[in-house]
């Protein structure tokens, strides 16, 4: 799917309840987006798969994106997507909490990722080819982690998450403002 423009207004539609939209509309086309400006496809194959589908088997990854850098080094990126404001609260039911997000990220950082899990989660998502998402043959590792949000992040969650940052610098967050420059500048296109 192309990635098209879309305002601030658009992008803040997506709330809660509409997550396997925004993710579809929005997350997976601004990556395939991102790879094929980064020249990504040049260097091997390229993968951005909703994994998300299945909430029983979550494995704690919304999105998997996998690409050979211009080094010839695999990257294997986790996405997590929300579609609630991010806010700074406590309590393990606050699912928009950035303290609860940022530690669920650590945990996919230290996990290792079998062949089985990544490719059971894409056969829920009926993808063709899952013999390899990329060129690995047995486990990965996460490399890198995207939180985004369709909605905003306050100021307390903001400060939370670059306090946290400081020790997973391969973290980054993404609200409604981030989203809406990102996609402005990859499809030139000027909407308000």
């Amino acid at each position: 799917m192309e990635l098209r423009p879309f305002s601030k207004k658009g992008i803040l539609s997506y709330k809660s309840g509409k997550e396997d939209d925004f993710i579809a509309d929005l997350i997976v086309p601004l990556f395939e987006k991102i790879s094929e400006v980064a020249g990504y496809y040049k260097n091997g194959p390229v993968k951005v798969e909703y994994l998300g589908k299945d909430r029983g088997r979550d494995i704690g990854i919304d999105v998997y994106w996998g690409y050979t850098d211009h080094f010839g080094r695999e990257q294997h990126y986790g996405i997590q997507a929300k579609t609630k404001p991010i806010i700074k609260r406590s309590g393990p039911k606050v699912e928009n909490s950035i303290k609860n997000i940022v530690n669920g990220c650590k945990e996919a950082f230290n996990k290792e990722l079998t062949m089985s899990e990544i490719k059971s989660e894409l056969e829920e998502a009926f993808v063709s080819e899952l013999e390899n998402p990329l060129t690995f043959l047995n486990k990965i590792r996460i490399t890198g982690f995207y939180i985004i949000t369709s909605q905003k992040t306050n100021q307390p969650a903001r400060e939370y998450f670059l306090q946290q940052i400081q020790f997973f610098r391969n973290i980054q967050l993404f609200d409604c403002d981030d989203l809406y420059h990102l996609i402005k500048k990859l499809t030139k296109e000027r909407y308000e």
